[in-house]
């Protein structure tokens, strides 16, 4: 049995840190709106490039640093991924102002649609949000052999916001949350009867954001900061663990609105 426990300590550390190698060269979990609270008139299209990043604080920055053989260590780095990424995003204004949006954020993509809503001078915007996990691939060594990361989760986006007369500024504020559920299967010295089980992690979580938009059209420069509770809870095999805490996501971008 020692020698068992020994070698699964040491492919859960191969795992954990597969994944950890893949947060930090582009793959964070943070996916921003980057979008003001008023929508885009019908058939303006708004194209974003840019960063994002997701940085870990408190307990969650405690739990990534700790031992990676450590099953609360493996669902922290799965669930909540730091790291940088790239930003890609394609907005389209529809009618009775509607508007849809697809966005690529290193560790996944989101699709969501928002309707949008005059309150005197400023704007109103209520979302719902989509998004698939599709981060990782397949990292071997001779003790393990890790595959693909994979999930999906909701969200609910709340924006309020101003726009300058000439449409110079954008400001925008308000709250999100959300669910998401990820999963990892890998292979370690498995029989047809004894599979090699899979880890799992569940993240609810919501928080403040506040962003701000400069230029002249049709390019604006955008930065954007949230800051989101984490409530995760997964496993692995029959160990179970949960934990909260933190995270910060800042993210900068330029808009094409044309």
């Amino acid at each position: 049995m020692p020698k068992v426990r020994a070698k699964l300590r040491r492919a859960s550390a191969w795992r954990v840190s597969a994944i950890c190698a893949v947060c930090l060269t582009g793959c964070a979990g943070g996916g921003p709106l980057m979008h003001p609270a008023r929508t885009l008139l019908p058939g303006k299209v708004r194209l974003t490039g840019g960063l994002t990043s997701q940085v870990a604080t408190g307990p969650l920055a405690k739990a990534l640093s700790q031992d990676p053989a450590r099953v609360e260590t493996q669902v922290a780095a799965a669930s909540v991924a730091p790291g940088v990424s790239p930003l890609v995003a394609a907005r389209v204004g529809l009618a009775s102002r509607f508007e849809a949006g697809l966005t690529y954020f290193g560790r996944g993509v989101r699709l969501d649609a928002r309707r949008a809503f005059s309150i005197g001078k400023w704007d109103m915007s209520l979302g719902l949000g989509a998004s698939a996990v599709l981060s990782g691939g397949d990292w071997a060594s001779a003790n393990a052999s890790f595959h693909q990361l994979r999930g999906g989760g909701v969200d609910f986006p709340v924006l309020f916001g101003w726009e300058s007369r000439a449409g110079v500024y954008h400001f925008w504020a308000g709250g999100r949350a959300g669910y998401e559920h990820v999963e990892a299967g890998g292979i370690f010295a498995t029989t047809a009867s004894t599979p090699d089980p899979k880890l799992m992690g569940n993240r609810l979580w919501g928080g403040p954001l506040i962003g701000l938009a400069a230029g002249l059209r049709p390019l604006h420069v955008a930065i954007e900061l949230s800051a989101t509770y984490q409530r995760i809870w997964g496993g692995y095999g029959a160990e179970s663990v949960s934990l909260e805490g933190f995270s910060i996501a800042p993210s900068a971008a330029l808009w094409w609105t044309f």
